[in-house]
């Protein structure tokens, strides 16, 4: 196993397109399709090596994710959040507190995702 991801967007084609192609890479995946999920995966599972947020997901929206998550107490996500979205990163760490790895702006292709995944996991030794 190459690592774990959790991904959360509200697009259900495009969560199982990145399930099967990041599977089929050696990682472990978890997705969830609205905030209120994607905070119920991290509870579960504290500490994913890389998380990939929607700012636009339902139930909460990217920056109400992260900002329930910080406000918890629980295991910092130590720069491995990869948003996706329109807006820019700067913004959603700004409102949050939660440093950002990188911003994909939508529509992305899945190779980007995978580039953006390998760099950062260089960048942080995982």
């Amino acid at each position: 196993m190459r690592g774990r991801v959790l991904i959360a967007d509200g697009d259900r084609d495009w969560l199982g397109l990145c399930e099967r192609g990041l599977g089929d890479c050696g990682f472990a995946v978890e997705t969830a399709r609205n905030g209120l999920a994607c905070l119920a995966r991290l509870k579960r599972m504290p500490e994913p090596d890389i998380v990939v947020l929607d700012l636009d997901i339902p139930w909460g929206g990217g920056d109400g994710v992260l900002a329930l998550w910080r406000e918890g107490g629980d295991s910092p996500l130590h720069e491995r959040v990869i948003v996706t979205g329109q807006a820019p990163p700067w913004i959603l760490s700004e409102r949050t507190g939660v440093p950002l790895a990188c911003c994909l702006r939508k529509p992305f292709r899945l190779d980007a995702l995978l580039n953006a995944i390998g760099h950062l996991r260089l960048a942080v030794g995982t």
